[in-house]
């Protein structure tokens, strides 16, 4: 009895094979998820819509009327999430989504986002006094200082004339 040989299965056929199922189950994933998707919707845009009826007889606490069942926050977002639905579609509105739940919110620190404040380098207050200088000798030169302003400059240079001297010094 003869029997034929297996062909090699080459590593682009089974790679190929692969990456078509997985575009399969991909797919099916997506049309599952966008019914769920869907259904959620639905369900949360029944429960706006007994919330907003109970709001014609439950104006002074509507919260207080729902407090077992939902919080007040809930009640909010219920309100909001019907009247964000009659005017933006939910799947391309982040805020519906967080809304119904499928997005998470997280609470944010107090410093969230907030840039550190670094202090400022020697160099950063030179350049301040640099340009503070040039601005006051144009519009009032040395020639014109008292003798006081020239003393008083003289003695709050002086750490100035250091550093400078230290770096020529280098």
């Amino acid at each position: 009895m003869k029997t034929e040989p297996i062909p090699p299965v080459s590593i682009n056929h089974e790679l190929r094979h692969h990456a078509s199922e997985m575009k399969t189950q991909r797919d099916d994933q997506k049309e599952a998820t966008i019914q769920a998707m869907d259904e959620l919707l639905a369900i949360n845009l029944s429960i706006a819509a007994i919330i907003e009826k109970s709001q014609r007889f439950h104006k002074q606490d509507l919260f207080g009327f729902w407090g077992g069942i939902f919080t007040p926050q809930e009640v909010k977002d219920s309100l909001r999430l019907k009247d964000m639905n009659r005017k933006r579609n939910y799947r391309t509105d982040k805020l519906q989504m967080k809304t119904i739940g499928l997005f998470e919110t997280r609470e944010r620190d107090d410093d969230y986002g907030k840039v550190a404040a670094s202090k400022p380098s020697a160099l950063s207050y030179m350049m301040k006094i640099s340009v503070n200088m040039v601005k006051e000798l144009d519009h009032r030169p040395v020639s014109k200082w008292t003798t006081n302003e020239k003393d008083t400059f003289k003695a709050l240079s002086e750490p100035i004339a250091r550093v400078r001297q230290e770096i020529d010094k280098e």
